[in-house]
């Protein structure tokens, strides 16, 4: 009986290590997903400025030829 109780304990201790460290990789994937979100959003506004940046040169320049 005794033997079978330290089994049972040891497996339970087996299960929750192996819970918590699915958990800590869980949230180290995630984290790293919003960083990579975070990343791919922020390359996204740094286009959009160039090309913000590059319509409004060449408004400037049709408006000099005009001139």
């Amino acid at each position: 009986m005794m033997a079978m109780m330290m089994m049972m304990m040891m497996m339970m201790v087996v299960v929750m290590v192996v819970v918590m460290m699915m958990m800590v990789v869980m949230m180290v994937m995630t984290m790293m997903m919003m960083m990579m979100m975070m990343m791919m959003i922020m390359m996204m506004m740094m286009m959009m400025m160039m090309l913000l940046l590059l319509l409004m040169m060449m408004m400037m320049m049709m408006m000099m030829m005009m001139n």
